[in-house]
Parts: C-alpha cells; sequence; structure tokens
C-alpha cells in the first residue's frame, strides 16, 4: 500500500460517507465494528477532536499541547494497524481486492461514524445539543413547517 494511500485512507474517518458498499465492504465495515471496544471508539473519537480542532475557526476554543496530539495519533495508528493487520485481515485484503480502496475508506467512514454516533447519545453531549432549541423561535418554525 503507498504511503499516500493510507493517509487518505485516515482522513477519510473524518468526513461524511457514501452509502453504497459492495458486500466485501460492507463484510469489512461489520469486521471493524465488531472488532473494536468501547475504549477503542472513544480512542478514536479524540483522535478526530484532536484533528478537527486544529481548524481555524475551532483552535481558539481547544488548548492540546502538540505531545497529546502526537500521543493520540500513534495510538490511533496501532489501532488502525491491528485492525488492518490482525483483526479484518481477511476482510481487508478482499475488500481491497473486489472492490477497490474506495470500500476500505468506506469502511473506516462507518467506523468513525458508528464512534461518534456513542459519543453524541451520552447524556451530557445530548443535554448540551438540545440547548440549541431554547434559540429558536418556535412561532416561526412552526409558520415555516407549515406552509405559511
Amino acid at each position: 500500500m503507498k504511503k499516500g494511500w493510507a493517509a487518505g485512507l485516515v482522513s477519510l474517518a473524518l468526513l461524511p460517507g457514501v452509502a453504497s458498499a459492495g458486500p466485501y465492504g460492507d463484510d469489512l465495515s461489520k469486521c471493524l465494528v465488531a472488532a473494536t471496544t468501547p475504549e477503542d471508539k472513544a480512542l478514536l473519537v479524540k483522535w478526530i477532536f484532536s484533528a478537527i480542532s486544529l481548524n481555524e475557526d475551532i483552535a481558539p476554543f481547544v488548548s492540546m499541547p502538540a505531545s497529546k496530539r502526537e500521543a493520540l495519533s500513534k495510538e490511533t495508528a496501532g489501532l488502525y494497524m491491528r485492525l488492518m493487520t490482525e483483526s479484518c485481515r481477511s476482510q481487508l485484503r478482499d475488500a481491497y481486492r473486489y472492490e477497490g480502496s474506495g470500500a476500505i475508506g468506506n469502511a473506516f467512514n462507518l467506523l468513525g461514524q458508528v464512534a461518534s454516533q456513542e459519543m453524541f447519545a451520552a447524556p451530557s453531549v445530548a443535554a448540551g445539543l438540545e440547548g440549541l432549541t431554547r434559540h429558536f423561535d418556535q412561532t416561526t418554525l412552526n409558520a415555516a413547517l407549515e406552509g405559511k
């Protein structure tokens, strides 16, 4: 595998995915999700957060030492390697062989989505997200829904 391809694979875990996948990509997706523990998924979310926090619009709100960001990258690389070379090795090979690198990217994207969904399900996070609705103008929203 080329290094550039691997970097693309890593970045795909951060992006919204395409729903279509072939049977080999589906098998890889199922394997990745089944082979990750809640701790693995938490690590993946931390790593995604550390990458997103580098965005210039978000960076002012986050203080993360470079050493912590590097440690998360190293630990997440270990997770990816375990999944690709041990836990889901045959599924990875088949998805790549029969459906190409896009199937692998989509499978890791799904894993990122599953991990993120679990994070958003935490009561404290859900409560924080619900705070947005306190600022809605319900009358205006209802008028829009009713076509007025």
